[in-house]
């Protein structure tokens, strides 16, 4: 059996990585062989549609198990669709987490871990609030979007309603 490791390095002491459809690399190894190979991301890049991509280009490689931490709901149906099991686990080197699988000691996920676009925030890890998109953080404030002051604004509650200039 083939199975691809989501990572960011290359090699079998690379740590799994937490995202799948943007992960920058993917480590493939034949489980009965031993022979691996690093491949780039192929959705690491993308714009939109990296679960997609990601998982389409594995299921090409002929890969029959995808590992990484995380999954979102479309790369999910792919692999679903194409027969792929996936696992989550993170965290572990490679070589550790093909033990596991070869033991029998990780459990497929049939079904997403995390919603659409959850890679697309700061590192694919949880974050609070609004999604960063990898945008530096450091030195804004933490408590969120605020309104401002009272009325004005399109839904504000200023003096003016909803309507301009028809009939009253």
């Amino acid at each position: 059996m083939k199975a691809a490791f989501a990572v960011s390095e290359e090699g079998l002491e690379a740590l799994v990585e937490s995202r799948f459809g943007r992960s920058p690399r993917f480590t493939i190894v034949d489980l009965e062989s031993g022979e691996h190979e690093t491949i780039q991301g192929p959705g690491a890049a993308a714009t939109g549609g990296a679960g997609v991509a990601t998982a389409q280009a594995l299921a090409n490689r002929g890969v029959e198990a995808v590992v990484a931490g995380n999954l979102g709901p479309n790369a999910c149906a792919v692999l679903q669709a194409a027969g792929i099991d996936c696992y989550q686990a993170a965290g572990r080197t490679v070589a550790q987490t093909v033990e596991l699988l070869r033991q029998g000691q990780l459990t497929a996920t049939g079904s997403p871990t995390v919603p659409g676009h959850f890679g697309l925030r700061s590192g694919g890890l949880p974050t609070r609030g609004l999604p960063t998109r990898g945008l530096p953080t450091e030195g804004l404030p933490t408590g969120g979007v605020s309104g401002g002051g009272q009325g004005g604004g399109a839904r504000g509650g200023g003096q003016r309603g909803g309507r301009r200039g028809g009939l009253a």
